[in-house]
């Protein structure tokens, strides 16, 4: 298809059993993960930001020069309730070597 650079699959099923924990809302989400994030150095040192949260999913962007704040900052979302799968489009500038 011409003009597509990129598809990102986004789309999670869900089991009758967890459908609860994804019912909170989306923007209640998006707050307990920038708090997170807040608290934990690490992610904010590192440009990292929260881009999107649809129904559970959350998705990081931005730009960091660590792979460690990168990795810390899928954690420390992953780690919040309701929190489904965390996707990422964040750049990882390492410096020349």
């Amino acid at each position: 298809m011409g003009g597509v650079n990129a598809v990102k699959n986004l789309l999670q099923v869900v089991p009758n059993a967890q459908r609860k924990t994804v019912e909170r809302a989306d923007a209640d989400i998006k707050e307990s993960v920038e708090a997170a994030f807040t608290a934990n150095r690490c992610s904010v040192s590192g440009g990292i930001k929260v881009a999107s949260v649809n129904k559970g999913a959350v998705l990081l962007s931005g730009k960091t020069k660590s792979l460690e704040a990168h990795y810390e900052s899928v954690h420390v979302a992953h780690a919040v309730r309701s929190v489904q799968r965390v996707s990422s489009e964040v750049e990882v500038e390492l410096p020349n070597s």
